[in-house]
Formats: C-alpha cells, sequence, structure tokens
C-alpha cells in the first residue's frame, strides 16, 4: 500500500488548525466497487475507482477537526479523540488519511487531532466523511504541504473506502450544497441540485448501522445496486430539491423496507409512513425519508412554524427525540482557525 505522496517527515509551520467540514446525509446510492471483499492489499489505483453514485444534501451542521503540535505527547506519536473520548488506536480512518498523505508521524513531533460531532456517529450523517476531509484540510495547513482541497478530497476518500466508513460522501461534503456523484471515486464528478432559500431539513435518530456490515451484506448489496441504478436513472431527468426527495423515498422502500426486522428499522418505516401517507400534512412539508445508513430520518420542507410543529409531533409519536432543525448549507469546508507557532 504506497502512499500517493512520498513519507514527509512531520516539520509544522502553525501550531494548532482548525477546520469544519458539514454534515452530510445521502439519500440513495449505488455501490460501484469491486465485489464485497476488498483485496488484502489496495493500491492507490484500486481505491480511487471505487466509490458510488448517488447523494444528498450537507447540512448546517459541521463536524470540528483540530490538528495541533502536541507538547504534552511523547515525540513520534499521534493522539486522536472523538467527542472527547480517546480513540487513537481506532480511529483507522483518520490515521489511514495520515498514512495515505505520506505523513510520517515517527521522528517529529507529537501531534493531536481532535474531532467534535454534533450528530450522532454513525447514524448517516457522514461524521467519518466529515473527520477524515477535516483531518486532511487541517494537516496539510499544519504542515504547509500545499494541497489543493480536491487533492484533501483525494487522501479522505481513500481512507473511507479502505476502512469502509462511506463511499462517496466526502465529494459531496467538499462541494457543499445538495449534489448528485455522477461517477463512482476520484476525481469527484458531481451535479449540483439548486436549493430554494426557504429549503430547510429536520433530522432525528434511533441510532447506528455498520456500513461495513451493510455493504458486505449480499442481498443488501444486490438490493443497494438495483435499486441505486433505478434511483440515478430516475434524478437525471430532474434536478429539483422534490424530485430528489421523491427519488430518494423510492429508493428506501426498494431497499431497506425489505429488511425491517433484520435490521430494526420499524421505527424508521412507520415515521416514513406517518408523513408521506398524511394527505393533510402541511404542503410545506415535502416528505420524509431514511438516511443512508442509520436509523434515522429526515424530513425536508419549507421554513415555517406550521410545518416545524407538524414534524416535531411526528417524530414524538414515532418514537424519535432531540429532533434537529437545520439548514441545508451550500457551502463546504472551512478553515475556522490557524495558531502560529509562537518563536
Amino acid at each position: 500500500m504506497t502512499p500517493l505522496m512520498p513519507m514527509l517527515k512531520l516539520s509544522p509551520v502553525a501550531k494548532r488548525v482548525v477546520v469544519g467540514v458539514p454534515h452530510r446525509i445521502s439519500g440513495f446510492f449505488e455501490i460501484v466497487d469491486k465485489g464485497s471483499t476488498p483485496p488484502p492489499r489496495y493500491d492507490i489505483d484500486d481505491l480511487l475507482t471505487i466509490g458510488s453514485r448517488g447523494g444528498g444534501p450537507c447540512l448546517s451542521e459541521h463536524g470540528i477537526t483540530t490538528v495541533e503540535v502536541n507538547d504534552e505527547g511523547d515525540p513520534g506519536t499521534a493522539s486522536i479523540s472523538i467527542n472527547g473520548a480517546d480513540f487513537s488506536s481506532k480511529a483507522k480512518t483518520t490515521l489511514s488519511v495520515l498514512k495515505w498523505m505520506g505523513i510520517d508521524v515517527a521522528g517529529g513531533p507529537a501531534i493531536a487531532i481532535h474531532h467534535e460531532m454534533p450528530l450522532l456517529m454513525g447514524a448517516g450523517f457522514g461524521s467519518s466523511g466529515s473527520g477524515a476531509l477535516g483531518a486532511a484540510i487541517a494537516a496539510n495547513v499544519l504542515l504547509g504541504l500545499g494541497l489543493s482541497l480536491d487533492e484533501c478530497g483525494k487522501f479522505a476518500h481513500c481512507a473511507e473506502v479502505e476502512n469502509r466508513t462511506g463511499l462517496g460522501t466526502v465529494g459531496g461534503q467538499l462541494r457543499g450544497g445538495c449534489t448528485i456523484s455522477m461517477a463512482p471515486g476520484y476525481p469527484f464528478n458531481m451535479v449540483s441540485i439548486i436549493v430554494p432559500p426557504t429549503t430547510r431539513i429536520a433530522c432525528a435518530t434511533r441510532g447506528g448501522l455498520s456500513t461495513a456490515q451493510m455493504l458486505s451484506d449480499p442481498p443488501i448489496r444486490k438490493s443497494i445496486i438495483e435499486s441505486g441504478k433505478a434511483a440515478m436513472a430516475s434524478i437525471s431527468r430532474r434536478y429539483t430539491v422534490d424530485h430528489f426527495l421523491r427519488t430518494a423515498i423510492t429508493f428506501v422502500e426498494g431497499t431497506w423496507m425489505r429488511f425491517v426486522e433484520q435490521l430494526d428499522l420499524g421505527v424508521v418505516k412507520n415515521l416514513m409512513a406517518s408523513i408521506n401517507g398524511d394527505d393533510k400534512r402541511p404542503t410545506s412539508v415535502l416528505g420524509a425519508s431514511m438516511n443512508q445508513m442509520g436509523k434515522s430520518v429526515y424530513v425536508i420542507y419549507k421554513g415555517s412554524v406550521e410545518a416545524e410543529d407538524y414534524i416535531e409531533k411526528a417524530y414524538i409519536d414515532c418514537g424519535f427525540d432531540d429532533v434537529r432543525f437545520m439548514d441545508i448549507t451550500c457551502s463546504g469546508p472551512s478553515v475556522l482557525r490557524i495558531d502560529p507557532i509562537q518563536m
């Protein structure tokens, strides 16, 4: 597994870099890879051609990643935390980002990477993609590598694919807005859907699903690929938010609703049916669908008090709590802070 860049000893040009990357929901996707079981060894070309077609909206909630020189750590080490908990030996996707960027921690100063994710991890909100892309951008700035945003996205995508934590989220998070990946892998080939200014999105979750497990289960894989192809044919006829949501609902009904008992998705099915089947719902509520991949439901609506009252009651009646009302953000990652090295 040769990294894309020659191995670089850590030579920071900044003390600390903080990056924000939007959370993102995938409404539908088609797996495009080389089978359910990855080869024992990849080369970089394998990872760059694997991915998915499909897409969805970026959210106004952002994951925040900080990469900093750790004066209290042992030289030549990298520590990683997620929401304050130590994940130094478990955050394999973040470690893969450093590897594919060719960053050699050994022999340099200790660094610390902190991920803060406001939305539940593993529940279909693109947390792993946010963390991977945030780590790539922050490390790029901290070390003065001079890489473009797209190149940072390339490394984050490779890390996601290698660890089976995502297939196509990073490209959408890099672009912002509501985007559709037209081809798998890198370079990112995206189409952007115009989002009317009053459009908002509500989300709530009852927990996560294992992305790696879902991508490895033969019946589920087959279902995703078949429904994903149909979804891509559908969305290409009309790039609007309304049509995106209808396409996403059809995709979910053709995939996950076939495995409701196996995956414990009863509450998801009930909430989608409650909203989508309600002829008396406010006209400003466009409909509800399921996050890819989590026991989570999102509702797209035109912002109003009436719509939010209706949506909140529907979630609560179906056993969901902690409903988040957010915007669809049309911006991608941003560097929030750079602290210089004190001389």
